[in-house]
């Protein structure tokens, strides 16, 4: 167990000591930033308190800054901090009845002026009331609500959409995010029609932006399995190989990978036929391969390179976060 010490006061006191353990299975930016929540449900960091800045806290903690930025957007995503461009980042209240009562204040304004229309267009009492007790069912009724996993690769997509089917007992559909333009307003569409919308905090903001404000959207923490950084972490190649992915999803792939504390670097491979990639892949000892290619690519390599599939994980906290929400919504999916 390693101990760190976090500074967060204004006067650059002490708050808490920050424990983080390379041989915990959940990964270090996630025991950073439960931690940081903790300290904000606590009262220890207030609305507006100053947190500080990610090379500065990687120093301070002896992580790699890579560390800091995931656990600080899993905080955003959440609600827990704020950050602004060139300001830095601050604490955010999380006290749900202060939220709930402000949401209850909204919507009974916005329910005053629905109420107001319904009386100039002549409805009744009785009437007005059977509408709302309508909406309300539709939309938490015994009919099963539609949900749809977002991810950028089918294997991550399929594997995640099937582990929350197990947790929530509700049909999933995948979506994979496209490469082409065209594509992505079919993915659109099937985002607008879903009542429940789940994807990772990678692409988070960039579903939100798709979406309308009132739609339902939830995003969970999504990182490399233990066993997979296990097994990279005791290799010493620097340089591992990674085909079948887009660059920029590479480039996601190695900050959580050094993120978790593995010091590799992620080389993107793109071929045009099986042939192509045999040539590209010559000379790497380890290449790390989406699971439904590992037999494929096996017949191209000698035996002496190492084949690592690439394994992705919901976080546990993070699904069962959903189940609570989820069951407040609806009154179901188990979320004891």
């Amino acid at each position: 167990m390693k101990q760190r010490f976090m500074f967060l006061s204004k006067q650059g006191d002490i708050i808490r000591t920050i424990q983080i353990s390379d041989e915990n299975k959940i990964p270090i930016y996630l025991q950073i930033a439960e931690q940081i929540k903790a300290m904000i449900g606590a009262g220890e960091l207030n609305e507006g308190d100053p947190l500080p800045g990610r090379q500065a806290l990687a120093r301070q903690l002896g992580v790699n800054v890579n560390t800091i930025g995931y656990a600080f957007r899993v905080l955003e995503n959440e609600g827990f901090i704020h950050s602004k461009r060139g300001v830095g980042s601050f604490a955010l209240k999380r006290s749900e009845h202060e939220n709930k009562t402000g949401f209850l204040n909204e919507l009974r304004n916005q329910l005053t002026d629905v109420k107001r229309k319904a009386i100039n267009h002549g409805l009744s009492r009785d009437e007005f009331l059977r509408l709302v007790e309508e909406c309300f069912h539709s939309e938490t009724g015994s009919s099963e609500p539609t949900a749809v996993f977002v991810e950028c690769h089918w294997a991550w997509t399929d594997a995640g959409a099937a582990e929350l089917e197990r947790a929530l007992g509700i049909a999933v559909e995948r979506v994979v995010i496209p490469d082409g333009k065209k594509l992505m307003q079919e993915v659109i569409e099937k985002i607008r029609a879903a009542d429940i919308v789940i994807t990772t905090h990678a692409h988070f903001n960039e579903i939100r932006d798709m979406m309308s404000p009132n739609k339902l959207i939830f995003p969970l923490d999504q990182h490399s399995s233990y066993e997979m950084i296990r097994k990279l972490a005791s290799m010493k190649d620097t340089l591992i190989a990674v085909p079948f992915l887009k660059s920029s999803t590479v480039k996601r792939l190695g900050l959580s990978i050094k993120a978790a504390g593995c010091q590799v670097n992620l080389v993107p491979v793109h071929h045009k036929s099986m042939d192509d990639l045999a040539k590209k892949i010559k000379g790497y000892s380890t290449l790390l391969l989406p699971p439904n290619h590992v037999e494929e690519v096996r017949g191209l390599v000698a035996g002496d390179v190492t084949i690592v599939p690439i394994e992705a994980v919901l976080g546990e906290r993070s699904v069962q976060y959903l189940k609570e929400k989820l069951s407040k919504i609806y009154g179901r999916f188990g979320a004891a």
